[in-house]
């Protein structure tokens, strides 16, 4: 793959990688807090969890984000949108009793 291809699908999401898919997931970490909404602080999260599950041995033109059938994706991501959520106090709040 190209330099130039390489760039494009982490833009746009081709080539089976999770771009396209990761929104589907952070929703689980919303879900898992009850967040009031996404916020920007929670897409960052989760991006950064995203690319951090490909090491710097690994990283190359071709390989820049993790396949979409990384078991690793899932848990990650959501865990960091749902702990940037906490962070943030983007949380609901129960009522008393």
């Amino acid at each position: 793959m190209s330099e130039k291809k390489a760039y494009e699908t982490a833009a746009h999401g081709n080539d089976g990688y999770v771009t396209k898919d990761h929104p589907l997931i952070l929703f689980r970490g919303a879900l898992d807090v009850r967040a009031k909404d996404i916020n920007q602080a929670m897409k960052l999260a989760a991006s950064h969890a995203l690319a951090g599950l490909v090491s710097e041995e690994e990283l190359r033109n071709d390989y820049i984000l993790p396949l979409a059938f990384d078991k690793r994706i899932g848990a990650a991501v959501a865990a960091a949108a749902a702990k940037a959520a906490r962070i943030h106090n983007y949380i609901m709040r129960l009522p008393n009793g």
